[in-house]
């Protein structure tokens, strides 16, 4: 989606909020995107879904995401694109910094978080989601070595996204498909 905005030689920032930050599961997908700094976007609500953070548009001037910024090409966004479904997951938006720099940041939509709690600071750590999807089971997950942790950390993630990706599929066929009693 829009990885025409990027040439091949050039470079652009991408946000990253969640899974993909430094100390996160995903972050090893950023190796090779030099690390920019941390940074902070106006006019977004970050929403916990679990394993996972998004984050929507918002009115609320009160409400800021906090972040991580990294220099990406082309290929990089492409990739990245994948990862986080774009376009049917999550879309990618160009946004500006209040330093006036623009960025690519990965966005929701308001129905896929209706039902999700509000992270009102802004910031996921990815602790909470964890604790409240593995219960008992994070306990004994955090005996275990940090890489066995860090794993089913990722493999959980990577489930819990297919599995919003599939129903996000079935919603969007279900309304799109003619009704059986609407007359043709």
């Amino acid at each position: 989606m829009a990885a025409e905005a990027v040439g091949a030689d050039s470079a652009a920032l991408l946000f990253v909020y969640g899974s993909l930050m430094r100390g996160q599961p995903a972050h090893t997908r950023m190796i090779g995107c030099p690390w920019q700094g941390p940074a902070t976007l106006q006019g977004l609500a970050l929403h916990d879904l679990g394993p996972f953070p998004m984050a929507v548009a918002s009115d609320d001037p009160a409400l800021r995401l906090h972040g991580e910024l990294y220099a990406v090409d082309a290929a990089q966004l492409a990739a990245l694109d994948r990862y986080e479904g774009a376009p049917r997951l999550y879309g990618r938006q160009l946004r500006s910094l209040a330093d006036g720099r623009t960025v690519w940041v990965y966005v929701g939509r308001p129905h896929q978080v209706r039902h999700a709690p509000l992270i009102a600071s802004g910031r996921w750590s990815g602790r909470r989601a964890a604790a409240s999807r593995a219960g008992v089971q994070a306990a004994a997950t955090s005996q275990r070595p940090a890489a066995a942790s860090a794993s089913a950390r990722v493999e959980a993630a990577s489930q819990a996204m297919r599995l919003f990706a599939s129903n996000l599929r079935r919603t969007t066929t279900a309304a799109t498909q003619p009704s059986s009693t609407t007359p043709l």
